[in-house]
């Protein structure tokens, strides 16, 4: 009954080794797919910051210098409003009031 006893325990020792040797290769099986799964993930979001960097393109063409119509002299030429301010003439037969009333009575 002893000697039933002792390899009983033996084999349960044996059992417990190999259950503890599965148990680690899961782990570091585990830990292998994760840190494979960390580096993908790292260098897509690294892919996709290079790709988002307009300079880091190297196919991407883009010139620094600046056409000559992008100069501020010849911007916003089209907003020139006149305005219509009554103009002070020094002659009374020039000015706009007598021009209206010949126009509106005379004419």
């Amino acid at each position: 009954s002893d000697s039933d006893s002792d390899s009983d325990d033996d084999d349960e020792e044996e059992i417990m080794r190999e259950l503890a040797k599965i148990k680690q290769e899961r782990a570091a099986s585990q830990l292998k797919k994760q840190k494979e799964e960390e580096e993908k993930i790292r260098k897509e979001r690294e892919k996709q910051l290079m790709e988002g960097n307009p300079l880091m393109d190297e196919n991407r063409e883009f010139s620094l210098t600046k056409s000559w119509m992008d100069e501020p002299v010849f911007k916003n030429q089209a907003n020139h409003v006149v305005d219509n301010k009554p103009r002070f003439v020094n002659d009374t037969i020039r000015n706009p009031f007598h021009q209206k009333f010949i126009n509106k009575f005379i004419k």
